[in-house]
């Protein structure tokens, strides 16, 4: 509906609770759902990286995250238990850039500090 009614960019917030109990396939048929019906307007899948229970799971699920189309991944709402800390960002980040290295001809996608990162 949103998109009918003009949006451009779609925000969802990644469903933490289903993939830190390893339903990662659940999680990723999600955004490809989402991102489907996003068109043409832009996705951005915000993590909420406080809540995750690894480094190593927040690097999976920002690459898996843009691998299922987001175009943007963004660390948190701001309201979740804590604010996002520096090495959350850090490992997106890291993620981001594996991504574009190991995709070159795909369209370039963005990361959003936010929620605690000064």
């Amino acid at each position: 509906m949103a998109v009918e009614a003009g949006a451009q960019e779609i925000d969802m917030v990644v469903n933490r609770g289903i993939w830190n109990e390893k339903n990662e396939v659940k999680v990723i048929e999600e955004i490809l759902r989402i991102k489907h019906a996003c068109r043409e307007a832009r996705l951005k899948v915000i993590l909420e990286t406080c809540e995750l229970k690894s480094l190593e799971s927040i690097y999976k699920l920002s690459y898996l995250s843009l691998m299922s189309g987001a175009d943007f991944i963004k660390t948190s709402t701001g309201k979740g238990s804590h604010g996002a800390k520096l090495e959350h960002f850090i490992v997106m980040a890291m993620a981001l850039r594996d991504f574009l290295i190991y995709n070159a001809n795909t369209k370039l996608r963005g990361i959003k500090p936010a929620g605690g990162i000064s």
